[in-house]
């Protein structure tokens, strides 16, 4: 028997999620084989009572890498290799995945013809959660063929805070429940024998239950003449502070810690009233289950509450607060016959759902193809050449994007490495595209044939294959930025970016801090016309490619990527904001890797002037069509000019530029440029420095010959 079905799962502790899953896979496990994939803690108690037809396993991934972002923890979750997450299913069940990071991560990486996804409980919408928590989430939700949650008020409650979720199929199956089971011994029967009712909750002993207060209102009732016994039958970190308020209040003979019992629908069947006081449920298995007993029910309005409860008739739903509890208790309590009318009506109308069916409409939400995706708003366009040793991170930083709509497309220009095989791995995501040039294009003309062949969205955004995202919400954010200035219509969207040096060897440097480049803006955001924004530039040097979506029709009209210099990313940016506005926002995108491969980094002497005349001729072009002033600009213009200068000669010293007549060469570029540069303290500067270090290039090649010569035996020949 072949294992068909992959389930993920946070955790497998005692509690409500870790019950409804095994409920699940005792009747998923009856003819079929399934792997289970927990992420967190296993009860070795629960994992013996899983079928001999379920596997279970734990990822081990690494403890450092988790807890640095998602994508440092999809990165070690994908390096951990599971067996599970290499598979290929015929269906995967995320079950119980939320709020936690590295569950997310597995079920967006994992493959399977469909994936379904159980909603619980309100992990999706908690506060104080970090944003590369809520992307995990986010991403999850986007993998998802189809959602399951367990009641229409989660469902709807969820969409209020992630509409995302309103996007995907969903069908409500409540958690499923056994038949009664036979009567048998009372649990009370070691209980005083006083005659006075007998509330019983059933929950596990943590914060979000709200116990306490439960101690706080009996205590309160029993003060004013209402008298009766409290069970509560469970285990939990609270414990021992409910044992002090307990003591405290002196209830320790009517308030009832059972602690974990193996049969609690016993204490169900006997009690004389079922309480639930949860501030937060996805569906109470608990309520089903008591209604099942024919035990009425007072119950906090929680999701499913009232779709399980027929409020007045088979039990009370009552709002989440003391008052509202000690009322309802302090009526109930003292009225056996409005008790006995609740259990005469659930006798009659028995239990809103059936037991036993769930399991089925699970099975049958996993048969059918995956969802049909929407077309993509954005795509993100990957060009690439052997970046074998970057390329895995590029593309798991884009596929961890939360933006429902996009495509990412890997353009491979024709590798010698490992980079194709490596892009492949992710071929199972939906998302995700891998095209190899048939011959190498060169670097721009990649590119050009990415935007205008491979790219469907609306929206572009070019990562380079060695460089890699960070924030999770980049591509969310700036489309809702664009659209928030839809009616300036803005050509594209820039946030900033981080300058990342890694050597050879692929450590990152730690003497090279890593430098933040932010647009210097007060607030957000801000939008500049296209004039503003290229003195924007030249005045403060912020300029990125991995951080800019830009719009793909005009792009194709401004004839991007047709300079094939190195600076044709900024080429082709700077003269499409002169056609309109930009938006920047005050951000990091993502990360530009500096690892000495870089095609900046190896710029040619002889290629230098014709990168950097680009900014004067764009200015120029400006000016000539009224979109800005040269005397306006003419002193942030050299100055950038003379900064570029300073950057690229430097990255040529040692490299294309060996003597001191590659210094003469420079202040030739210099000149023809823009003569002013070299009134630029920066530049003047650096241009000394690289005489003296061209000079003593110069000298060590003129001494390494004599050196050899002086080195070789006596009595050898040339």
């Amino acid at each position: 028997m072949t294992a068909t079905i992959l389930v993920i799962a946070r955790e497998f502790t005692e509690g409500g999620a870790a019950y409804l899953a095994l409920r699940h896979l005792r009747r998923m496990a009856v003819g079929r084989r399934i792997d289970l994939l927990v992420t967190g803690p296993v009860s070795p108690t629960l994992a013996a009572e899983l079928p001999a037809d379920v596997t279970l396993a734990r990822l081990e991934a690494e403890s450092g890498a988790i807890d640095q972002g998602l994508l440092a923890t999809r990165e070690a979750v994908a390096a951990a290799a599971h067996p599970y997450l290499e598979r290929h299913y015929a269906a995967v069940v995320g079950s119980s995945l939320f709020p936690d990071i590295r569950a997310c991560a597995a079920f967006s990486l994992c493959r399977g013809e469909r994936k379904v996804l159980v909603l619980l409980d309100e992990g999706l919408i908690l506060p104080r959660l970090s944003a590369e928590t809520r992307a995990a989430m986010q991403g999850a939700i986007v993998a998802a063929d189809h959602l399951l949650p367990v009641s229409q008020g989660l469902l709807e409650t969820l969409g209020r805070g992630c509409p995302a979720i309103f996007d995907i199929p969903a069908t409500v199956i409540p958690p499923p429940i056994d038949e009664p089971a036979a009567a048998g011994p009372s649990p009370f029967a070691r209980s005083p024998a006083d005659g006075l009712p007998r509330v019983v909750t059933v929950a596990r002993l943590s914060p979000e239950k709200q116990l306490r207060r439960c101690v706080r209102v009996h205590h309160g009732l029993r003060i004013a003449g209402v008298e009766f016994h409290w069970h509560v039958v469970g285990e939990g970190v609270e414990r021992r502070a409910l044992e002090h308020e307990i003591a405290a209040l002196r209830m320790g003979d009517r308030f009832h810690l059972e602690g974990f019992q193996p049969e609690p629908r016993a204490w169900m069947r006997e009690a004389s009233l079922f309480v639930l006081s949860s501030r937060s449920e996805g569906c109470p298995t608990v309520i089903r289950e008591a209604l099942a007993e024919g035990t009425p029910v007072v119950s906090t309005d929680v999701n499913g509450a009232r779709e399980l409860i027929d409020d007045g008739v088979t039990g009370v739903v009552i709002p989440d607060s003391e008052p509202a509890l000690a009322a309802a208790l302090g009526r109930l309590v003292t009225d056996a016959a409005a008790r006995q009318r609740l259990r005469t009506n659930l006798a009659r109308s028995g239990p809103r759902q059936k037991a036993g069916g769930e399991t089925e409409q699970l099975l049958a939400s996993l048969d059918g193809a995956p969802r049909p995706r929407p077309a993509p708003t954005v795509t993100i366009l990957i060009p690439t050449y052997d970046h074998d040793r970057f390329v895995g991170r590029a593309i798991q930083s884009c596929l961890m994007q939360d933006h429902p709509a996009i495509e990412v497309v890997v353009c491979d220009d024709a590798s010698t490495d490992a980079t194709g095989s490596i892009a492949r791995r992710l071929s199972h995501d939906p998302r995700f595209r891998y095209h190899r040039n048939k011959e190498n294009l060169g670097r721009v003309a990649n590119y050009r044939r990415a935007l205008e062949v491979e790219a469907a969205g609306e929206w572009v955004v070019v990562l380079d294959g060695d460089d890699y995202f960070t924030d999770p919400r980049f591509i969310s954010r700036a489309v809702e930025v664009a659209a928030l200035h839809a009616d300036r219509g803005p050509l594209f969207v820039q946030a900033g970016h981080r300058v990342v040096r890694q050597p050879a060897g692929g450590v990152e440097a730690a003497r090279c801090p890593h430098v933040d480049i932010l647009p210097k803006i007060n607030g957000e955001s801000r939008v500049l016309s296209g004039g503003d924004y290229l003195r924007f530039v030249y005045e403060t040097g912020f300029f990125t490619h991995l951080g800019t979506l830009y719009r793909r029709d005009a792009a194709l009209r401004q004839g991007f990527y047709t300079s094939d210099i190195s600076s044709a990313d900024m080429d082709s940016l700077l003269r499409l904001a002169l056609t309109g506005t930009v938006v920047v926002m005050n951000s990091i995108a993502g990360c530009w890797v500096q690892h000495g491969g870089n095609a900046s980094s190896n710029l040619p002497l002889e290629r230098i002037e014709e990168n950097v005349r680009i900014f004067r001729q764009i200015a120029r072009e400006g000016a000539a069509t009224g979109v800005l002033e040269m005397r306006r600009i003419e002193r942030y213009l050299t100055r950038y000019e003379a900064r570029t200068l300073a950057h690229l000669f430097g990255t040529t010293v040692g490299r294309s530029g060996h003597g001191v007549q590659h210094a003469l060469r420079m202040m030739g570029i210099m000149m023809r440029v823009n003569p002013r540069v070299v009134l630029e303290p920066e530049l003047a500067a650096a241009w000394w420095r690289y005489l003296r270090r061209l000079a003593g290039l110069s000298l060590k090649s003129l001494v390494a010959p004599l050196r050899r010569v002086r080195l070789r035996p006596r009595g050898s020949h040339p």
